[in-house]
């Protein structure tokens, strides 16, 4: 029994246990790109083999250092934890810049459409990276758009912001994608509600940059469609 309560051999355990939590229900997908999970198994897999050479080996004199050593390991485990089924919030979106429309790249795709869809009444249902990446096809038009709500920006008294983050690896370089909308419309809520807005969007100057408006036509709080809904991957 010396050799599974071994210090060591028990933060590997935890690390498998935590690699488990990971795996099911795809939890990892709150912290890396869903294409990156092979790593997660990888992970699992080179923690077991760790465990089993520990078991099989008689452990010798715990150093000091060991434990500070696994202490540290067993860092990350503690955010993970702590994040529970949290994705990147309104707190993240001031400490990160927020993207810029394409203003030149037009998907290879029918914009035809989504006109016609326009036409008979419905706004188009696009998402924040379609918007940004593609802007000339949605510039003028009405569109529905869901996301989280940042009521109060700072420096600014006239807007909020409905954002996403765009992640190309992980939640660590996701960047903030966004439109604004008049923040009178938004007394009532607050931030990190998740909203659906409707209304015609067009582009303006903000600080020297290009963003997006919505002439707002109508907002309302929704469920929040999934537990990483807040991530749009690339």
């Amino acid at each position: 029994m010396g050799r599974i309560f071994n210090f060591l051999n028990i933060v590997m355990l935890i690390w498998i246990g935590t690699f488990i939590y990971l795996i099911l229900d795809d939890n990892y997908t709150l912290f890396i790109k869903p294409e990156f999970g092979f790593l997660i198994y990888a992970g699992l897999f080179i923690c077991s083999a760790f465990f089993i050479s520990g078991m099989l080996n008689r452990p010798g004199r715990l150093k000091t250092s060991d434990i500070m050593n696994g202490l540290i390991i067993l860092m990350p485990v503690v955010f993970i934890f702590l994040s529970g089924s949290q994705t990147l919030n309104s707190y993240a979106l001031t400490k990160r810049t927020l993207m810029s429309p394409n203003l030149d790249s037009i998907e290879n795709k029918s914009v035809l459409d989504e006109a016609d869809s326009q036409k008979a009444g419905e706004p188009i249902k696009v998402t924040l990276s379609q918007l940004l990446r593609n802007w000339p096809s949605y510039s003028g038009k009405q569109i529905s758009i869901q996301g989280l709500l940042h009521q109060s920006l700072e420096d600014n008294d006239d807007y909020s912001l409905v954002f996403k983050y765009l992640i190309s690896c992980c939640a660590a370089d996701a960047i903030p994608v966004g439109i604004f909308i008049d923040k009178e419309r938004t007394i009532g809520f607050s931030d990190d509600d998740w909203v659906k807005v409707t209304g015609v969007v067009s582009l303006d100057k903000m600080d020297g940059n290009n963003v997006v408006i919505m002439s707002l036509d109508s907002i309302e709080k929704v469920e929040k469609p999934s537990k990483n809904a807040a991530y749009l991957f690339f």
